[in-house]
């Protein structure tokens, strides 16, 4: 593995697994939290190197990593959440697992995604919990992503990040590769979960197609729809089969 390694966190010095297992298996991994929260995860992970952010919600702070990434002069920068463990491999989906550290799992995906044509790498795919049937298919993004810091990305507060962020990559002629053969546990249920709410408090799922409605509906015919919710109040989603006509995921 040569890209360094961002791992976003708040709320969980207590209850962090990816920091503590990278930190178990040499790894150096730099933990972005919010400045009011940088003492607490220091004395809770000594051994790491603890950046203060300013920025609020998973959006902002996403961004705070990718600018910092680019000054750092890197090529290519990972983002883990902080609740993953056991990461694994198969070769397909009924497969056995192959279980491997964390420096070896995150070395096989760059090597396998050293083009220069591939923006990002992600899609992993998630297991909430056991047995090993309950691993799913992942569409979001958010929960790994190995990225090229050349990538014109903005991450945008409000907004479905997973879904701009690879059309923002397919805009500048690049592609994002879905890599579900890869795959690791998640201990919290949903991407709610990590203290990150102010991003997706009510409503902000509808703000965020409108969002998106506009900024990308010219460019990506039916990217979203519109649709009932189970209170029959009229809501935006997003149309994933628009990724794989557009070759956006492979």
């Amino acid at each position: 593995m040569t890209s360094p390694l961002y791992i976003p966190s708040r709320k969980r010095w207590l209850d962090a697994p990816t920091i503590k297992e990278t930190l178990e298996q040499g790894m150096q991994p730099m933990v972005v939290v919010p400045q009011e929260e940088v003492g607490a995860y220091r004395v809770a992970f000594p051994t790491a190197t603890v950046i203060g952010t300013a920025a609020h919600g998973i959006g902002p702070t996403r961004q705070f990593i990718l600018e910092h990434a680019r000054a750092s002069g890197a090529e290519r920068f990972w983002m883990l959440d902080d609740d993953l463990d056991d990461p694994r491999t198969r070769e397909h989906f009924m497969a056995p697992y192959t279980f491997l550290p964390w420096p070896d799992w995150l070395a096989a995906i760059e090597d396998l995604t050293n083009d220069p044509r591939i923006g990002a790498a992600t899609g992993m795919t998630r297991q909430y919990g056991w047995p090993e049937d309950s691993a799913i298919p992942n569409k979001r993004v958010g929960y790994a992503i190995l990225m090229r810091t050349a990538m014109p990305v903005t991450y945008w507060p409000f907004l479905h990040e997973d879904t701009d962020m690879t059309l923002q990559i397919l805009r500048a002629g690049f592609r994002t590769i879905k890599l579900p053969q890869f795959v690791f546990h998640t201990t919290t249920m949903g991407w709610r979960g990590g203290g990150c709410g102010q991003d997706y408090e009510a409503g902000a799922d509808e703000r965020a197609g409108d969002v998106l409605l506009r900024k990308w509906e010219a460019i990506v015919p039916g990217l979203v729809r519109l649709t009932k919710n189970k209170e029959g109040k009229t809501v935006t989603r997003i149309k994933w089969s628009v990724f794989r006509q557009e070759g956006t995921f492979s």
